[in-house]
């Protein structure tokens, strides 16, 4: 049986490995990221999408990777009692490990 046109897809996903937007455009996630934590923003979703938590771990993870000693204050800040404390608490490790490497 011939493969399919999604095990073609899979396959050329696996030669080329995946990539991220965030590493080509830095300054847009970080300010996209910024700007959803100022305003303690919800996800807007469509209908029926799954991962509701994608979001969130998305932006947070953005701040831990490519923030700077202005975002600490504010994750420390979500880090208490916030509906994101636990994806703000990992971000401020990956900014704290990154700061002491520095």
């Amino acid at each position: 049986m011939p493969p399919s046109q999604s095990d073609i897809w899979v396959e050329e996903h696996k030669a080329y490995g995946s990539m991220d937007l965030r590493d080509s455009y830095a300054a847009d996630a970080l300010q996209l990221a910024r700007q959803f934590v100022a305003e303690a923003a919800d996800p807007e979703y469509f209908h029926n999408v799954p991962m509701r938590e994608r979001s969130p771990a998305l932006v947070f993870d953005t701040l831990g990777r490519l923030g700077d000693r202005t975002d600490i204050e504010t994750l420390r800040r979500l880090g208490r009692a916030h509906r994101y404390s636990g994806f703000a608490l990992g971000a401020l490790k990956a900014l704290d490990g990154g700061a002491a490497k520095s």
